[in-house]
């Protein structure tokens, strides 16, 4: 959560989304190129700086992966182009590889192969360490790809809300310097679950105001803060409780708010 500078003027919502496997038959141990970027233009930076492609490996499985001597590559005719080191990859754990033409394989270190992928599509293969196995692999070529948009396998997914309409919640509206709460991830940031809100006013979502008589957003709004927003501030700082029953299950949580 961070201080908002538009009005929310209806009910906040959040989703959680599960995560599973679906399209792909798997053996026993058997590891998948999850997803894939052929044309990284302003999202992951390797250590370097540099926006590189880059490959995702996942292990679905049930047991745990040793990758010393598998292989990507991009080249049917070449199927042990560039090897993994001795890396263990455990059960539902994810391994990011940079296609950068780097060649770099410190176990230690970031990963990058020794070949770029093409946005305009290619082979790419997972191959077992006899360099015979293909494992998994897009051929006889990925589609052509979009700038700053991976590509993979299908998911499926499934979201639950956490927060309804007219659930509890604490707000403050900064009015000078000293209002400003602490950021960060620590307990005492206004983010986490410890953060003593008892002085902040109560309410109930959605919270914000209308500035028209009448106005179509009237219906939504709960907690009306005109009095101490319009022409005065422009933040407000919002805290909503929620329970998720199994963290470890969620893959993404989704923020959605109405707002003018």
């Amino acid at each position: 959560m961070r201080p908002i500078t538009r009005y929310p003027a209806a009910a906040l919502y959040l989703a959680l989304a599960c995560t599973s496997i679906t399209s792909v038959p798997l053996r026993a141990q058997s590891l998948v190129i999850q997803e894939f970027m052929a044309s990284n233009q302003d999202t992951i930076d390797d250590e370097d700086g540099d926006n590189e492609d880059w490959i995702e490996i996942f292990n679905p499985g049930g047991s745990a992966v040793n990758l010393d001597g598998w292989f990507l590559t991009d080249d049917a005719a070449i199927l042990n182009k560039w090897a993994f080191p001795g890396i263990i990859l455990n059960p539902g754990e994810r391994l990011l590889v940079f296609a950068s033409n780097k060649n770099r394989n410190d176990p230690a270190s970031e990963l990058h192969t020794n070949f770029k992928l093409t946005s305009q599509g290619e082979y790419l293969a997972l191959v077992r360490p006899d360099g015979a196995t293909v494992e998994h692999h897009y051929a006889p070529a990925f589609p052509l790809q979009v700038q700053d948009v991976s590509y993979g396998l299908q998911q499926s997914t499934s979201s639950s809300p956490l927060i309804s309409p007219g659930v509890a919640m604490k707000y403050k509206v900064p009015v000078n310097g000293d209002d400003d709460v602490s950021e960060g991830t620590n307990p005492n940031s206004w983010i986490g679950t410890e953060f003593p809100d008892s002085s902040w006013s109560s309410g109930t979502t959605g919270v914000g105001y209308a500035t028209g008589s009448p106005d179509a957003y009237d219906p939504l709004i709960e907690t009306d803060v005109q009095t101490l927003m319009w022409t005065q501030h422009s933040s407000i700082y919002i805290r909503i409780p929620f329970t998720v029953t199994d963290p470890s299950t969620i893959s993404g949580l989704n923020l959605k708010m109405k707002w003018d």
